[in-house]
């Protein structure tokens, strides 16, 4: 099977980070045809005889990121191979980057009404947004915004503390976005990171005594725990995430560091299309009671997102040839027509490029429809997958008038990019329960 093992996951850091803007540097003072000099000298040390030239240059390209993007599209059809081949890796990870970036707003309101923000909001940032019913009421009030470069979860948050409404926790899964409706936010710790957003919703430090009668010896005991609910904006698309959160850094405001105890193999959860949050428990030592609050909690949590979705068409359903398109090559291995009203269909799908752990992401990542002959999907009663030496193995089952509406063509939708990474929230200033046994 044509997989390659996954690289080492990257450092998604939080967004919200404060940058001052400095002095403007000799660099940025000096012609715009310099910038480009030095990206065209550091594409052609993409092809340098020294293997060290050659990886520091593409260093130097990586941290230029968008700047130089449009060189190593020119680069990635270059006659020298090297060159080609480390430019077309270039772009595949700017690509990636792509994936874990906020929606971006451009939003200033002046005593606007809440519902005509939260439609601006919603159309830059290329998400969804339901205001009101069916989930609720909806409170119009005014609004004052200044973001002139806003990212989308900070902007929703700031109008609802203005306006008194919040994102509702539950939603119809056959709808996309997010409901937002009249009550109020509430005042939970929140980290932003690119298009998620994570908020503590709860604290627990529980007490607890066993008597052990062998001597009468009594042992007391002190626990704690967070738990933490994930968002995402709609136009995101999580295919798997760690089943728990882990923690990185937290500090009290006594100056204490707090560790969190051992756990064992961390697995992956597959998320379905329908999904649109997480939420999960993160266990610490307990804190000092004297302890007020967490100056600083850092807890990293993994993912894995694909984006730039394609198709592939297979237009003659009696071919068994491969389809072949971009990194991914798919086989129509088997149809069987059981009656007039069902069809079952074998497809096998195989892809030239990293093997996601877990495999089955693979499935989440597919969306195979049946076709008639007016472009209409027909109705998929059934799917059954699971992975071969050559590939994924996906059978379908088919419903349908065939009799007068014979299926004519199969679309098989699949993502171009995949990536994953632990995602890193910050969380500042988060209470702690400070009760103590009687």
């Amino acid at each position: 099977m044509r997989f390659r093992s996954f690289a080492a996951e990257a450092i998604l850091p939080a967004a919200g980070i404060l940058f001052l803007v400095a002095a403007p540097s000799a660099r940025a003072q000096s012609s715009p045809n310099d910038g480009e000099i030095r990206i065209a000298g550091l594409v052609r040390g993409l092809g340098s005889e020294s293997y060290r030239d050659r990886a520091e240059a593409g260093e130097a390209l990586a941290k230029l990121g968008p700047e130089c993007r449009g060189a190593l599209e020119a680069a990635a059809h270059s006659g020298d191979a090297e060159i080609r081949l480390r430019a077309t890796e270039l772009l595949k990870r700017f690509r990636a980057d792509d994936l874990w970036l906020p929606g971006r707003v451009s939003c200033t309101s002046r005593g606007q009404p809440a519902s005509q923000v939260f439609a601006t909001v919603a159309e830059q940032s290329g998400n969804h947004l339901a205001l009101g019913a069916p989930y609720g009421s909806f409170h119009e009030a005014k609004v004052d915004l200044d973001y002139p470069a806003g990212e989308f979860w900070p902007v929703v948050d700031d109008i609802c503390r203005q306006t008194g409404n919040q994102v509702r926790s539950d939603f119809q899964l056959e709808h996309r976005g997010a409901a937002i409706i009249a009550g109020s936010p509430g005042q939970f710790p929140t980290a932003y990171a690119g298009p998620l957003r994570a908020q503590i919703t709860e604290a627990t430090r529980s007490f607890s005594e066993k008597l052990h009668f062998s001597d009468r010896h009594a042992e007391q005991s002190n626990s704690f725990e967070m738990e933490l609910n994930l968002r995402w904006e709609d136009r995101f698309q999580p295919v798997a995430a760690r089943g728990m959160p882990e923690l990185v850094e937290a500090t009290t405001d006594t100056g204490a560091h707090v560790t969190s105890p051992a756990i064992g193999a961390n697995s992956w959860n597959v998320l379905g299309h329908a999904e649109r949050q997480l939420t999960a428990r993160l266990k610490l030592n307990p804190p000092p009671i004297a302890a007020g609050r967490l100056d600083r909690l850092v807890v990293q949590w993994a993912m894995i997102a694909v984006g730039e979705p394609a198709t592939l068409a297979i237009d003659d359903l009696t071919s068994r040839t491969a389809h072949r398109q971009d990194d991914i090559e798919a086989t129509i291995e088997r149809v069987e027509r059981h009656d007039d009203n069902r069809m079952e269909i074998t497809l096998l799908v195989a892809r030239d490029g990293p093997m996601p752990e877990p495999q089955e992401v693979l499935f989440e990542e597919y969306k195979v429809e049946l076709l008639d002959a007016a472009g209409q999907a027909m109705h998929l009663h059934n799917q059954s997958s699971g992975m071969t030496e050559g590939g994924a193995q996906m059978r379908l089952t088919f419903g349908g008038d065939f009799s007068h509406n014979a299926p004519k063509a199969l679309r098989l939708a699949y993502p171009r990019v995949r990536d994953s990474r632990n995602v890193q929230y910050v969380f500042r200033n988060v209470p702690l329960p400070t009760g103590q046994p009687k």
